[in-house]
């Protein structure tokens, strides 16, 4: 029961944080766009 626990944690986890980088790297390719059409 309590591994189960620790495993949905873990899980929960890396959920969180693949989420956040995922939105990094949109905030990212999204300035990098902006600034190339301003570029042009």
């Amino acid at each position: 029961m309590i591994q189960k626990d620790i495993m949905i944690q873990k899980v929960y986890y890396y959920k969180k944080r693949s989420h956040f980088f995922t939105f990094l790297i949109l905030n990212l390719f999204t300035k990098k766009y902006l600034l190339d059409m301003c570029g042009v």
